[in-house]
């Protein structure tokens, strides 16, 4: 059964038109693989879930964050970009901070980061480690 239902998606994101369904599977599956377990109570859980969820539903909503809207003189422009990963939505900076195990801390200091091991095989050379020195 799902953390968060939703229409509280939809109510976090003030936009009723957005499905949120892989938006929550997404989280629910984020919350259960690297949250249970690290001392954080259920009620906590499904908070992190529900912001997690809307942070998702939000990056994939197919016109994205605003950036400009205009009524008559009136200009509204902002665009919710903070960082990579989860810090890229207001939603997902939440759940960072309502995660005392700091986990999503460290997967969001990934994203910022992300350092990827490279191996290097020299094809064709009969050098030796000895004649490199």
């Amino acid at each position: 059964m799902a953390r968060v239902l939703g229409v509280e998606v939809q109510n976090l994101l003030n936009n009723q038109t957005i499905d949120p369904d892989p938006a929550i599977e997404i989280a629910d599956v984020l919350v259960d693989d690297q949250l249970v377990g690290k001392g954080l109570s259920e009620t906590m859980l499904d908070k992190i879930a529900l912001f997690l969820a809307g942070h998702f539903a939000l990056l994939m909503s197919v016109d994205g964050p605003l950036a400009t809207q205009e009524v008559g003189e009136a200009r509204e422009r902002y665009h919710n970009i903070y960082g990579p990963g989860l810090q890229s939505t207001v939603f997902g900076q939440q759940a960072i901070m309502f995660d005392t195990s700091g986990t999503l801390s460290k997967l969001a200091a990934k994203a910022s980061n992300p350092k990827l091991g490279a191996l290097f095989t020299v094809v064709g050379s009969n050098v030796t480690q000895e004649e490199l020195e």
